[in-house]
C-alpha cells in the first residue's frame, strides 16, 4: 500500500516539474539558512567559554553628570589584590593587558638579528594564572609556571612558527626593541575566534617593570588608573554575591578619589556577558540572536506550511484522477 502510495507521488511530481522544483528549491534554500542562522548563533554563544566558574570582569562607570555616564571595559588592577585581602567573597583575581606592540626581533646563533616584526597591539601582558582563568591547548610549557619570572612569554603556534619556523621554541629568545630579551616558557595552540580576550605573544605582567616602567607604581596602587586594554577578572567563591563585592570595592574607594569618589562606580559584569553588552565593547547583544531564532523559526514554519501546501496538492490532483 505504501509503495503503491509512494509510486504514484513520484509520478505526479515528475508530471509537474516546474512546480515540485520551486517547492524543492524552497525547501532547499529555507533549511539552508536556518543551518548558517544557528551556526551565527552558536557562534557568538560560544564566546568566552571558560571552564571556571564565578568569573566577573571589574568594569567602570563615570557618573560625570545626571545626565553623563562614561563606560569603559577596563578596571583598575589595584581594585584586585585589595578585594581580595578585604573579602571573603572574592577567591582570587587575574589580569591582562592588551593590545600593545613592540619591534620582536630573532637572533641568529652568534648573536646578530636575524629578522625584525613589528607587532601591532598583538601582544598582551598577563598575571601568572591568567591561563588558569582563560584555559589554552598546550603544546609545551607548564601553565602554572610558565609566566611566573619576569620576561618570560608564552607563543601562539602561529607565533612560534612565524618567528623560529617551528612550534619547537621553548627555551628559545626574542628580542623586543633589539634590547630586551625575552625567553619562550610556553607554546599554546592558536586562540579560538570566540574571545575577546585575545593575543600572539602573552608576556608575564612582572615583564612592566622593564618594557613599561613608567606606569609599573600606578599599575597596582593607582585606583584612579583605568584604561579600555586593562582587564581585571575576580574569581568569586561559590555562592557568593556580586552586588555584595561591588559594595565592598565601592566603602574602599573613598580614600582613593576623595571628593570625586561619587564619580566612580565600579560593577563586576558576569564573563558570559562581556560579548554582549556594547556598552563595554561588546559586539553584539542577545537580543539580537533572539531576532535570529525567530527568523530562523518562522523560516521553519514556512517550510511547514508550504510542505503541507504540497501534500496536500497532490492528494487533490490524485483524488481527481
Amino acid at each position: 500500500m505504501i509503495g503503491n502510495h509512494l509510486r504514484i507521488t513520484a509520478r505526479q511530481l515528475l508530471r509537474q516539474k516546474r512546480y515540485t522544483l520551486i517547492h524543492i528549491l524552497g525547501f532547499t534554500l529555507a533549511l539552508t539558512s536556518v543551518w548558517t542562522l544557528s551556526r551565527f548563533v552558536s557562534f557568538h554563544l560560544d564566546f568566552n567559554a571558560t571552564p571556571t566558574k564565578n568569573l566577573y570582569r571589574v568594569v567602570t562607570q563615570l557618573h560625570l553628570s545626571e545626565s553623563n555616564v562614561e563606560y569603559d571595559p577596563g578596571g583598575p588592577l589595584a581594585i584586585g589584590p585589595a578585594v581580595v585581602e578585604k573579602s571573603t567573597e572574592v577567591a582570587d583575581y587575574s589580569a591582562l593587558l592588551e593590545r600593545w606592540s613592540f619591534t620582536v626581533a630573532v637572533t641568529d646563533e652568534d648573536g646578530g638579528f636575524t629578522s625584525r616584526f613589528l607587532e601591532e597591539e598583538t601582544i598582551a601582558m598577563v598575571t601568572p594564572n591568567w591561563f588558569s582563568v582563560m584555559p589554552a591547548q598546550w603544546i609545551s610549557g607548564q601553565a602554572d609556571r610558565a609566566l611566573t619570572d619576569p620576561m618570560t612569554a608564552v607563543l601562539t603556534r602561529r607565533s612560534a612558527l612565524r618567528y623560529f619556523g617551528t612550534e619547537a621554541a621553548l627555551g628559545q629568545t626574542l628580542w623586543l626593541e633589539n634590547e630586551h630579551p625575552v625567553t619562550i616558557t610556553g607554546i599554546i595552540e592558536d586562540l579560538p575566534e570566540q574571545t575577546d580576550f585575545r593575543g600572539d605573544i602573552f608576556l608575564s605582567l612582572g615583564s612592566v617593570s622593564t618594557l613599561v616602567p613608567d606606569i609599573k607604581n600606578k599599575l597596582w596602587q593607582d585606583w584612579g588608573f583605568i584604561s579600555s586594554r586593562t582587564h581585571l577578572i575576580l574569581q568569586l567563591t561559590d555562592n557568593s554575591d556580586p552586588a555584595t563585592v561591588e559594595g565592598t570595592i565601592a566603602s574602599m574607594q573613598q580614600p582613593h578619589f576623595g571628593d570625586y569618589s561619587d564619580v566612580y562606580q565600579f560593577d563586576l559584569q558576569p564573563l558570559a556577558d562581556v560579548h554582549f553588552d556594547p556598552r563595554y565593547g561588546g559586539t553584539i547583544t542577545r537580543a539580537w540572536l533572539w531576532i535570529v531564532v525567530g527568523i530562523s523559526a518562522l523560516l521553519l514554519l514556512i517550510v511547514g506550511i508550504n510542505g503541507g501546501n504540497l501534500f496536500t496538492a497532490q492528494v487533490r490532483m490524485r483524488s481527481q484522477a
